[in-house]
């Protein structure tokens, strides 16, 4: 019986691990095993401050949505360069 009702890790470290989580670049069960605590923990904090503003005002889905639409717009980008290389070298030269 473990008894501690929920209350083994302090705020501050939940915060920091929901961080990591957001951050990316590993998986939940990976961040959640370099911090030695359990998936479903780190699951059910994320879900708890995910919706919570950090100190830009926005919220981590936020944040990761104006990442994503970047992210987006310089592919696009880079997709429309390629294509306009493409035609150029592929007319036939008199």
């Amino acid at each position: 019986m473990r008894g501690n009702n929920g209350s083994r890790y302090d705020e501050a470290f939940k915060r920091e691990a929901v961080r990591l989580v957001f951050a990316g670049g590993k998986s939940v069960p990976a961040i959640a095993k370099d911090l030695g605590v359990s998936d479903n923990s780190l699951y059910l904090w994320k879900r708890a401050y995910e919706k919570e503003p950090d100190s830009t005002g926005m919220t981590p889905l936020e944040k990761e949505n104006q990442f994503l639409k970047k992210e987006l717009a310089e592919a696009l980008m880079e997709r429309d360069i390629l294509k306009k290389a493409v035609a150029i070298f592929s007319t036939p030269r008199k």
